[in-house]
């Protein structure tokens, strides 16, 4: 559990700088992705985002989404910092601040990779790439929508049982409704692809999310 004292001195010293530098990564979103970037606020609208105009869809390495990696890493790490894993890596808020934005950028980078080169190696580069497209836009939407509710959470100083309990059911549903859409987004109907689909989300996407909630739970961390 968090101590109020580290909280506090986080909060004092570092916080601020970099909900600052957050908030200047989702403007770098904003005036990249121009106005396909309020389609990603809302995800009613999300179908607009991935296709602006008629035939034209946001590439893969775009500016967008080289911001939206940043800002989801700033993000999660602030959260897993303050609410998660205080003083884990170090004695040092900020030092332990940035040993999970490294962690955590690290495991995103190699899982692309072991992604890609699977891909590659099963010959499904293809699907593979337009699965990726609308995945990293829901990652970026989640991101942007997380970058509002931690500043609530902050300001607010909610007790840090309420805020992981609140936290873990936003991440649920957050989680379920991008599964569906994206099922629904590159699904080919049949039974081989669905049972695929599940093999994929079970081993790339629950299962880290499960061994780190096994390894916080048992102090393993």
């Amino acid at each position: 559990m968090v101590e109020l004292n580290t909280l506090n001195i986080f909060l004092e010293d570092s916080i601020k700088i970099l909900i600052i530098i957050s908030t200047l990564l989702i403007v770098g979103m904003r005036l990249s992705g121009e106005n396909k970037f309020k389609y990603l606020i809302s995800f009613w609208n999300i179908h607009r985002y991935f296709y602006f105009q008629k035939d034209q869809s946001i590439s893969f390495f775009s500016l967008i989404n080289i911001f939206g990696f940043f800002q989801r890493v700033i993000v999660y790490s602030i959260f897993l910092s303050l609410y998660v894993l205080p003083l884990t890596f170090d004695d040092s808020s900020l030092t332990n601040f940035m040993f999970i934005s490294i962690w955590l950028a690290s495991i995103i980078i190699l899982k692309f990779i072991i992604e890609k080169i699977l891909s590659v190696f099963f010959n499904y580069k293809k699907h593979f790439n337009e699965s990726s497209q609308y995945r990293i836009g829901l990652k970026n939407l989640i991101s942007v929508h997380s970058f509002f509710y931690l500043i609530i959470i902050v300001l607010m100083q909610i007790e840090v049982k309420s805020v992981l309990t609140i936290s873990y059911s936003l991440f649920i549903i957050y989680y379920i409704s991008s599964c569906f859409y994206l099922y629904k987004k590159v699904s080919s109907g049949t039974l081989k692809y669905l049972m695929f689909f599940i093999l994929y989300i079970c081993t790339f996407e629950i299962t880290p999310f499960l061994l780190f909630v096994l390894c916080y739970s048992t102090d393993i961390l």
